[in-house]
């Protein structure tokens, strides 16, 4: 969905007047008035095959390690289709200890 894109932003924050927080507002009148405050990354190319998987890449991969950084989570599967072959494991799912 991403490759292809020169570059990608990731909504880190969020400005309120003078103030940033870091949740998205749940206020619908301070949401309208919320100014998004992004992250800006370095894009990566189209995966030519199913073979070529986009987390090859240098560039999705500080994508994906930057997006579990900012939820305090571990990413431990990355996928680009369908098939077997078009998912990569990070981390065992099943291991006992999957905290961060």
């Amino acid at each position: 969905m991403l490759a292809g894109l020169e570059r990608v932003r990731i909504c880190v924050a969020y400005r309120l007047g003078s103030k940033t927080v870091d949740e998205m507002p749940l206020d619908s009148d301070d949401l309208a008035a919320a100014e998004p405050v992004y992250e800006e990354m370095e894009g990566w190319p189209v995966a030519t095959s199913s073979d070529t998987p986009p987390s090859a890449t240098k560039a999705a991969a500080r994508f994906v390690a930057r997006v579990g950084e900012l939820v305090g989570r571990p990413v431990w599967a990355t996928s680009w289709g369908a098939a077997r072959s078009e998912t990569i494991l990070t981390r065992d799912p099943f291991a006992s200890d999957l905290s961060v």
